[in-house]
């Protein structure tokens, strides 16, 4: 019974992995028309300036909810809430909102 529970478990953490893996694993190229969101809360974009530089820049809303907190740090026990989401470590889930 216990050899049952430890494949159990390492299936659960193989398929946690691969679902991570699968919705961080396309490379975040930040589009001017686009809209994005930080850790399902504050509300970013992309702007290009007068020397065709990127600049990307979120809201600073004060957002003090388990769900959020759990994003900022890419817990994968949160599924992305969104199609296309990107991890990054000193932003935490940051996602494409669809139009």
């Amino acid at each position: 019974m216990a050899t049952h529970r430890v494949y159990v478990f390492n299936f659960v953490i193989l398929l946690v992995t691969v679902l991570v893996f699968e919705t961080f694993a396309d490379s975040f190229v930040c589009d001017s028309n686009k809209r994005y969101q930080e850790n399902k809360c504050n509300n970013c974009s992309c702007t290009v300036d007068q020397n065709q530089e990127v600049g990307f820049g979120c809201t600073k809303m004060f957002c003090d909810n388990e769900e959020s907190a759990k994003l900022k740090s890419c817990d994968p026990a949160i599924p992305s809430p969104y199609k296309n989401c990107w991890c990054f470590r000193q932003w935490g889930t940051i996602c494409e909102i669809p139009k």
